[in-house]
């Protein structure tokens, strides 16, 4: 994260914001994973006239790194402070979308991550109080290690045709749990893509195989971490 040199006129603008701000209404379900999100249009709508209320705005620009592409988010004062960061993703490929319509569901999706975590808001449902009521493990004894899946287990070539939205959703659904939510998403937004297009189960592998070396690469790194 990046600065301006002072922040004394912004930080308390943000505080007396944040006291009155409340987190949008989770209006859009996700047909992938079936929990709600705020799209980005409701939650500018929601804060806009409060951030104003307090001198303060909000700008998101396009950024990129590489074969990535991403958003910088930057919090303005009238006062000419500001606090700002930049996030990023890589650009994969879609059946039946051009580079730049993929870029932009990218940008998109992370315009609404960084607005909300930038103003301290919740855009999208959380069930950490279930997980939260879930016995856990002595701290003293090391958690008993779970069978993955069976289609995390199976190779790509093994699975039925018809089951790779199924296999894509066992994907998705570990990179959720174990960290990875951004991933998730927007394997998860594409997978609604093409299911909105009523595309043939087939047409679900290549986002699979994507999924598949995303869990591998993470799988790797935590080995290294040991």
């Amino acid at each position: 994260m990046t600065h301006s040199e002072s922040i004394a006129n912004l930080a308390p603008a943000l505080v007396a914001f944040g006291s009155e701000v409340t987190n949008p209404h989770n209006s859009v379900v996700n047909t992938f994973h079936k929990n709600k999100y705020a799209p980005l249009n409701e939650i500018l709508n929601e804060v806009r006239p409060l951030l104003a209320k307090h001198g303060l705005t909000v700008s998101q620009l396009p950024a990129s790194s590489g074969d990535n592409i991403g958003v910088t988010t930057i919090v303005l004062h009238t006062s000419g402070e500001y606090i700002s960061d930049t996030i990023t993703m890589a650009v994969g490929t879609e059946k039946g979308k051009s580079a730049a319509q993929i870029a932009g569901s990218i940008i998109t999706y992370l315009r609404r991550y960084s607005l909300a975590a930038a103003l301290n808001i919740a855009s999208e449902d959380d069930d950490d109080g279930n997980a939260g009521l879930k016995p856990q493990a002595p701290k003293h004894e090391a958690p008993k290690p779970q069978a993955a899946p069976p289609y995390l287990q199976q190779s790509i070539n093994d699975i039925s045709p018809s089951k790779y939205p199924h296999a894509l959703k066992a994907e998705v659904d570990w990179l959720s749990s174990h960290d990875h939510s951004q991933q998730a998403e927007s394997f998860s937004e594409q997978a609604r893509g093409l299911k909105e297009m009523n595309a043939a189960s087939a047409d679900y592998l290549p986002l699979l195989q994507k999924a598949r070396d995303a869990r591998l690469r993470v799988e790797d790194k935590q080995l290294e971490v040991f």
